[in-house]
């Protein structure tokens, strides 16, 4: 199995383990909407992973998430270019500097990601939407300092942002899924998960 594939494997397990048993809960509007999001692929650079990057890692060692994922996240995680229809809200992750690419913070993880409002109505994002989940199911909150460009305000609709996202990766944990909550966002926003780790 290829290191790329064994990543969305490991990724695909992880929503699963967050998602098992929804589906029995879930309403049929939920499901018919979830199943509307589509993704298409723009042009962007992706990082390239050392070649230990996913020594280790296999179906069997993905913890449960925690917190657990959200009951109306969109099944299918979108990888990096990939542009993510969550309802009112487009998103593309355009770029991941991965743990050690800044030799002064080598702990710090950026990602940048670009997010389209796609509602009538003005849209204002929070920081606590947005959550970095590690191979063992553990996750962290973006901390709203450790970011730029996405939560100056509300923006327009159909206006386009651009900003960054930076945690900081506890020692020994891989990161390998970012989260978006639509939770607060009103029921035409969806959640998504996001591969952009190792």
């Amino acid at each position: 199995m290829t290191r790329h594939r064994l990543a969305v494997v490991a990724l695909a397990a992880l929503v699963a383990a967050g998602t098992t048993g929804l589906a029995a809960c879930g309403s049929s509007e939920q499901d018919t909407a979830a199943s509307s999001t589509t993704a298409s692929t723009v042009e962007v650079s992706v990082p390239t992973l050392p070649p230990e990057a996913m020594d280790g890692i296999t179906d069997d060692t993905i913890g449960e998430p925690s917190p657990p994922l959200p009951g109306n996240i969109v099944p299918e995680a979108f990888e990096v270019g990939a542009l993510a229809a969550l309802g009112n809200v487009q998103m593309t992750v355009t770029g991941v500097d991965q743990p050690g690419s800044d030799p002064a913070n080598p702990q710090r993880m950026t990602i940048r990601l670009d997010v389209t409002n796609g509602s009538l109505d003005d849209l204002e994002l929070s920081a606590s939407s947005f959550l970095l989940y590690f191979d063992d199911g553990s996750s962290i909150v973006l901390n709203p300092q450790d970011a730029s460009g996405l939560f100056d305000g509300a923006f327009e609709s159909a206006e386009t942002i651009a900003g960054e996202l930076s945690f900081t990766v506890p020692e020994g944990r891989r990161p390998i899924l970012l989260l978006f909550d639509s939770a607060g966002y009103g029921d035409k926003v969806f959640s998504g998960g996001f591969v952009v780790g190792i």
